[in-house]
């Protein structure tokens, strides 16, 4: 009982002062807002990593998503995490754009173009980042809804209870949409042979 109430207490503890920074940068305090966009930034840009349709695309909708929380920073009020606030506006940012982008094409590429973090030495291996490069883009094929609730389910961690409340949609609704959205991430990743190569690889 006593490790619950500090819990609560320290996240309660946490949304206070994450309530206060969002004050000061909702005012124009320029430090204050380069804290809250450098704080956020590595996790709105795994939420449009794997939302985006289209890898060209991901930078700009990071950016975006960036903006639009920032422009919102007065309307939040503390009763979350920062993180969580923001990965409402974040998805419903990137699902928005997404809708946009496919009413001006029909035709989606699921190619992803090479990225420069795979030239380099530091940070994850090349075969860790080809086997993010293949879950994305098996992601970017499940319809948008599914694919909203199964990377804020595999991604972010939420439960099913949160990702109704971040998406607005109804507990059960969520709750077929993961199952779908699994169970043809499930078919995709079986018949991907350089998927399995590479987890393979990555277990020997």
């Amino acid at each position: 009982m006593s490790v619950t109430v500090s819990q609560t207490r320290e996240h309660r503890d946490r949304n206070a002062a994450d309530l206060v920074a969002a004050r000061r940068a909702a005012g124009g305090d320029r430090a204050a807002r380069r804290q809250i966009a450098g704080r956020l930034l590595e996790r709105v840009r795994a939420t449009a990593r794997y939302l985006s349709a289209n890898d060209r695309e991901r930078d700009d909708w990071v950016q975006l998503s960036l903006l639009e929380i920032l422009a919102s920073l007065g309307g939040f009020r503390g009763d979350s995490s920062l993180e969580k606030w923001a990965d409402r506006i974040t998805v419903r940012t990137v699902m928005r754009l997404l809708k946009q982008r496919r009413r001006r094409e029909q035709k989606v590429s699921l190619i992803p173009e090479p990225h420069p973090e795979m030239l380099t030495t530091d940070g994850p291996s090349f075969e860790e980042l080809l086997i993010r490069e293949r879950v994305a883009e098996h992601l970017r094929t499940l319809e948008p809804d599914n694919r909203a609730a199964v990377v804020l389910k595999l991604v972010h961690g939420y439960k099913v209870d949160e990702i109704a409340e971040l998406l607005g949609t109804p507990r059960d609704t969520i709750k077929g949409r993961l199952k779908r959205g699994r169970r043809e991430l499930k078919e995709l990743f079986v018949n991907d042979s350089v998927l399995a190569h590479l987890l393979h690889e990555e277990k020997s």
